[in-house]
């Protein structure tokens, strides 16, 4: 429900949300899950909109529990502001990609990492990545394994 849930929210504020992880405890096959954790990215270049999708999702996560009759807490691993790359060379770069392949797709996502530290320190920044399918990057088949207990 969740995973539904939460790409309905990035397509209602046009930004990305990805659960990147599900764990659940015990983890045994034959248990009833006592905990599940769940991490969620969510990007979003507009600080405002960021915020709305945070609260969307934790409100969606809340109803879930209500409806199900348990609890729901929410942290964070890590937090990062959105920081916009160089206006001007990311318009050089949407044109060098468009030039070489037709299309870019642009990911709704400033700079991380070291990029995000030099963009701070007032330095142009810009960040190319290999032009993948609509824009999707990090991401394995979509083929599900299925697994049988005995």
């Amino acid at each position: 429900m969740m995973a539904q849930e939460i790409y309905a929210i990035a397509e209602k504020h046009s930004g990305v949300c990805t659960i990147g992880s599900c764990t659940t405890k015990p983890g045994i096959v034959t248990s009833v899950v006592e905990e599940c954790a769940i991490t969620l990215d969510q990007r979003h270049l507009d600080a405002v909109k960021l915020a709305a999708m945070w609260q969307d999702a934790q409100d969606a996560a809340r109803r879930f529990a209500s409806e199900c009759k348990v609890d729901v807490a929410f942290g964070d691993l890590w937090r990062i502001e959105p920081i916009l790359f160089h206006k001007e060379l990311t318009e050089f770069a949407d044109e060098a990609i468009k030039e070489t392949v037709g299309k870019s797709w642009r990911l709704p996502s400033g700079p991380l990492h070291d990029a995000a530290e030099v963009c701070r320190a007032g330095i142009p920044t810009q960040m190319l990545f290999v032009q993948s399918l609509k824009g999707i990057s990090h991401i394995k088949s979509r083929t599900r394994r299925k697994s049988i207990s005995r």
